[in-house]
Parts: structure tokens; C-alpha cells; sequence
């Protein structure tokens, strides 16, 4: 009996060593796309950073979506409103790069992201991350992210910056 659980521990700790993770229905899918975006939270009016990593194109792009016309001067003065809702290319990446990240983000489970990460906190304040996964079949996995990470996401994020040229999300310094 001993050595059963002996051999079952060896077996466990070989499989976490290899840093196997769990098989998920997307593994054997081609990635199209993935796009990040947050909305920050208590802000006067909602408005989508918005990343996307292109594997087609090998482009990264960025836009700020809001929904601007149904705002009034005083919450958006109209020399402000320049640069919304229009597409920016941030960087490019090569096929190879993109392989790379790939490889090293399913390995971390990045694919095994449930649908939901949120905080038992109540915080309300409105802001909150999401990432989906668009495959060239159409399929789409997206995550929603509130005050509680994903497993190894510090590690992803690294990998975004590392391996693709641009950081998870579009860290807004000016529109």
C-alpha cells in the first residue's frame, strides 16, 4: 500500500514538474484574435480600453471606445473628443512571436481561465477587465476579471509584454 501512494505522489509531482495543465476544448484551436479591454471604474462616462493582438495580421491595436455623441460639452469638451472610437496601430509582431506566446501561455493555462474572476469584496465601482479569445473557426472564450486574478496571470501578462511587444491592456496615457 505504501508503495502505491508512493508511486501515485511521483506521479503527481512528475506531472506538475512538466508543467502540464489541463486539457481544455480550445487547445486543438487556431487563435485568431485575443482582446483585452477595462473599463475604468467611477469615471463620469463609460468608456472600453480596448487592446487587440491580431495573430492573422500580426498586429497590435488599440481603441477607446465610448459612446461620445450623447455626451454634453461640459462632460467631454468637444477638443477632447478627437482620437476616440479610431483605431491605432500600437506594434507588430511575427508569426514566429506569436508561436512563441502561443506555447508559453498555454502551457501557463491561459485557455483554462474559467468564465469569471470577481472579488467577494463589494467594491462597485464599475470597473472590471476582460479578455476573449477569438478563434479562426469562431469560436469565442471570453473572461471577466473583477478584483480577482486568474492562475497565473502576473506570469500571461509577462508574457503579452515579453513575447508580443505590448503590454495585456492599453494603459491609457492620452486618447
Amino acid at each position: 500500500m505504501r508503495k502505491f501512494f508512493a508511486l501515485l505522489l511521483g506521479f503527481i509531482l512528475a506531472l506538475s514538474l512538466c508543467g502540464c495543465t489541463p486539457k481544455t476544448e480550445y487547445d486543438d484551436k487556431e487563435i485568431a484574435r485575443i482582446q483585452s479591454a477595462w473599463v475604468e471604474g467611477m469615471s463620469a462616462f463609460r468608456c472600453d480600453y480596448v487592446r487587440i493582438f491580431d495573430f492573422e495580421t500580426g498586429t497590435v491595436t488599440d481603441i477607446c471606445q465610448a459612446d461620445i455623441d450623447e455626451l454634453p460639452e461640459e462632460v467631454l469638451p468637444n477638443e477632447y473628443r478627437e482620437g476616440y472610437n479610431t483605431p491605432k496601430t500600437v506594434t507588430t509582431f511575427t508569426e514566429e512571436q506569436g508561436q512563441s506566446f502561443l506555447k508559453k501561455t498555454k502551457s501557463l493555462g491561459f485557455l483554462a481561465w474559467k468564465d469569471r474572476y470577481e472579488t467577494d469584496d463589494i467594491i462597485c465601482d464599475g470597473g472590471h477587465e476582460t479578455v476573449t479569445v477569438t478563434f479562426t473557426d469562431g469560436t469565442v472564450k471570453s473572461t471577466y476579471i473583477y478584483y480577482k486574478d486568474p492562475p497565473n496571470y502576473e506570469k500571461i501578462r509577462t508574457a503579452f509584454t515579453d513575447l508580443l511587444g505590448a503590454s495585456l491592456y492599453w494603459q491609457r496615457q492620452s486618447v
